[in-house]
């Protein structure tokens, strides 16, 4: 190709020393491309080029020039002393190769210290982000791509947790592909969602400002850190008249920016205004639902300017006060006390509330936002969900329930269970694929917080599995532990586990239908395993065994059985021939078991010969949740104690 003059081509981006790598690209781009790249890499008697010694003296004179020219002056007039460009190409890598190996740990240092900013799009600064990556990156260590698309996802900001939940989800591992893309859609829904944000007028719900006789400026709703900016328009001369909503001089009604007001009386599911005869600057939103919350339970208010609570147990250092508070109707209600409320969030950190007035006809306890602001906390909303953060670091959330925001306590984690709406198809899976109805009896008894608004009539899994036999009507039941323990063996032969095991034998208590489930390897071992589980129960309940009922299995009629249960006292009871419904209770608890280790083994995809973990984590399961029989779970009625279920994850 014809080349011109270095002066005439297009100059690169000067190098000013700083950034070597991304500079020394570049240029080599360029020296290819002009097909004089090989004069740095040797001199005229070794090139292995084939070209004469003038056509090498014009190229590498070339080259001189197009390597001088990339270069700031400073540099350009400190390498002008060098005659060939090898030499200069050489000292160039001499130097500045040799300082970026010795930047690499600041290089580290600042990829491992990088955050990403929510008001800038995350995929601008992704690629800042992967540039550094390729800075460390070297022969001798590479960061596994699986490890970078963790980094990236642990380096979002809080406002993107939603995201790093779902992503989180995904079964399969996520290539570093996948994740750009799937960043790059969600930076333009979060752009989309702004625009739309932009051209709608903004509402404001329940806040309430109180203006100052020092300005005039109009209320600004708490929480929104993406609020469009208003804008500043040329200042009118004051109007010297009455308004005749607010009752002040100097603006017309229809101008006011205050709270319009009511000509006719409120209806009772509106929140309501109060206003603190005591501080005339504070105000609360009182709710005049009939329904009462729960009195731990704290909500986000952003029309009231106090905190309130209903219950004076939740604080500490009270005083009594007399004070009255009035609403928008007229009414007053009475401030008992004051004091102080700690309230210790979800994600471990506490928020003190001073000042809190106890108003004892209150529905809800409500905590002031405009106080939050005040005190340097901002607030992010998403999907029903509210971020907290001080100083631009995750403080705390609430989530949106029945048109307010709930905060989100440590003391609202039952047993650890998320404080989230659940997908009852998520704790249908996690809860072993159990009854509908007694995975409902569950959340309400146990405080789980499942989204009913999810509707979830059949699993294809439950209907692949689950075959129905009636049983016979139970005659009478116990009245007490270990008053009846029926029992029954059933065969997995064709299965067995990876430990050899072929057979799981079954131990349930009538009273509680706690069940004890152990795994065999062969049917001879039932006697040694009854054995066992009769010197356990009986140490642990300091109860005694008084009747057993079982098939007429061999491994229940053989001698040796018979004698042991003789001389323990123990009332054998054997079920009719030809009848398995007799012992309705075993084989209903078999068929349960292998019901629900069958639709586990389903889901997650595992091998048949992982039955004997299935089966004991679903007997785990269902002595912890209610039994249709039962006004409480197996366990509790067993142990004396409610059991936890943080342990339960899918």
């Amino acid at each position: 190709m014809s080349k011109k003059s270095a002066l005439d081509t297009i100059k690169l981006q000067s190098f000013d020393a700083s950034d070597f790598l991304s500079w020394k690209i570049q240029v080599q781009l360029g020296m290819k491309e002009r097909e004089i790249f090989y004069t740095v890499q040797s001199d005229f008697a070794s090139t292995v080029e084939d070209v004469d010694e003038y056509q090498w003296n014009k190229d590498e004179d070339f080259c001189r020039d197009y390597l001088l020219n990339s270069l700031n002056p400073r540099l350009a007039l400190t390498y002008h002393a060098y005659k060939s460009a090898k030499e200069i190409w050489d000292r160039l890598n001499a130097h500045f190769q040799k300082e970026e190996g010795l930047s690499k740990s600041l290089i580290g240092e600042k990829f491992f210290n990088f955050r990403f900013k929510a008001n800038v799009p995350i995929t601008t600064q992704l690629l800042e982000l992967v540039n550094l990556r390729q800075k460390l990156d070297d022969d001798h260590s590479k960061m596994d791509d699986s490890l970078f698309v963790y980094m990236i996802l642990s380096k979002l900001p809080p406002e993107w947790l939603f995201f790093k939940t779902e992503m989180h989800r995904l079964k399969e591992k996520i290539s570093l592909d996948e994740l750009k893309r799937f960043i790059h859609i969600e930076d333009q829904n979060i752009a989309g969602k702004s625009m739309e944000q932009v051209a709608q007028p903004s509402q404001a719900v329940n806040f309430v400002s109180r203006p100052s006789k020092s300005s005039r400026k109009p209320p600004t709703p708490k929480g929104d850190s993406h609020a469009p900016l208003a804008v500043k328009k040329p200042s009118l001369k004051r109007k010297k008249g009455k308004c005749h909503n607010c009752g002040k001089w100097g603006h017309w009604a229809a101008e006011c920016k205050g709270p319009k007001r009511q000509k006719e009386e409120a209806p009772q599911n509106v929140a309501n205004m109060v206003v603190d005869n005591s501080d005339p600057k504070s105000f609360v939103a009182m709710i005049g639902s009939s329904h009462r919350s729960a009195s731990s339970e704290w909500w986000l208010d952003s029309g009231a300017t106090c905190h309130v609570t209903n219950d004076r147990g939740l604080l500490s250092k009270v005083t009594t006060v007399k004070e009255k508070v009035e609403n928008c109707n007229g009414g007053a209600t009475d401030v008992t006390h004051a004091g102080t409320a700690e309230l210790v969030l979800s994600s471990g950190k506490t928020l003190i509330l001073q000042r809190v007035k106890v108003v004892p006809n209150l529905t809800k306890n409500l905590i002031s936002m405009s106080l939050l602001d005040k005190a340097g906390m901002s607030f992010t909303t998403m999907n029903g969900r509210m971020t907290l953060s001080v100083n631009s670091h995750y403080f705390g959330c609430a989530y949106l329930i029945n048109g307010m925001y709930r905060l989100s306590l440590d003391n609202d984690r039952i047993n650890q269970v998320s404080s989230t709406l659940i997908d009852p198809k998520l704790l249908h899976n996690r809860l072993g694929h159990i009854h509908y109805k007694k995975m409902r009896d569950l959340a309400k008894s146990q405080n789980i917080p499942l989204d009913l608004s999810i509707r979830f009539d059949r699993c294809e899994v439950c209907a692949q599995t689950k075959i129905t036999r009636n049983p016979f009507k139970t005659v009478s039941r116990s009245t007490q532990l270990m008053e009846l323990i029926h029992s029954d063996l059933c065969d997995f032969r064709s299965h067995a586990t990876i430990g050899g095991r072929k057979y799981l034998i079954t131990f349930i208590d009538d009273f509680s239908r706690y069940c004890h489930v152990y795994l065999l390897k062969s049917k001879d071992e039932t006697f040694e395993t009854f054995k066992i589980f009769k010197s356990r129960v009986e140490n642990q309940l300091n109860l005694k065994i008084k009747r057993f009922r079982s098939d007429r299995g061999g491994e229940y009629t053989a001698t040796g059985f018979r004698d042991f249960c003789a001389s323990e006292g123990i009332i054998l009871e054997t079920t009719a021939p030809y009848s398995p419904q007799s012992n309705g209770i075993a084989e209903r608890k078999n068929r349960t078991l292998t019901e629900m280790l069958n639709s586990m083994l389903l889901t997650a995809g595992m091998p048949n010969s992982f039955w004997g973990e299935a089966v004991l984590t679903a007997n785990h399961i269902l002595n912890r949740v209610p039994h249709s029989k039962l006004n409480s779970t197996p366990y509790e009625l067993w142990h004396g104690h409610p059991c936890r279920y943080d342990t339960l994850k899918t």
